[in-house]
């Protein structure tokens, strides 16, 4: 499975035959257990955000934890949660640098590459890959139940 991830801001610059490219999108692969220390740590920290807000009385009534999630809904539920974004982000840093983003499909998302990436494309990635992979069939159980 694979997702395509249009970045907002145009920042996203890498090489490709001697020219400097400004790339369009990144595209999304699925997880194999080589990335399974970030994978399980991302979706631990969705859970627990998950968790956190299932009792408030504000998730309750807008049936928040009910919708379904997209990127921006599982990024915003972790920033209101005592999880720690920073290692979040960072854990997706090491993610999609680790094979599992391509540059326009074609190059590895290397993390100097990232480091153009601009904030709000690494959150709203990072919240797309968690909707599209790593919750994908556990939010699907979810509201089986």
């Amino acid at each position: 499975m694979e997702v395509l991830y249009t970045l907002q801001d145009k920042t996203v610059l890498y090489a490709k035959d001697g020219d400097e490219i400004a790339a369009e999108f990144v595209q999304l692969v699925a997880p194999s257990s080589k990335q399974l220390k970030h994978t399980t740590f991302l979706k631990q920290s969705f859970f627990r955000a998950l968790n956190s807000l299932q009792g408030s009385a504000e998730a309750k009534e807008d049936g928040a934890v009910e919708k379904e999630m997209e990127a921006s809904d599982v990024m915003a539920m972790l920033s209101m949660s005592d999880v720690d974004m920073y290692l979040v982000l960072l854990s997706a840093i090491e993610l999609f640098s680790s094979g599992v983003a391509l540059v326009d499909g074609e190059q590895k998302f290397t993390k100097p590459i990232m480091e153009t990436l601009s904030a709000d494309d690494l959150e709203l990635m990072t919240g797309t890959y968690l909707v599209n992979f790593t919750l994908a069939s556990a939010l699907a159980k979810m509201k089986k139940a």
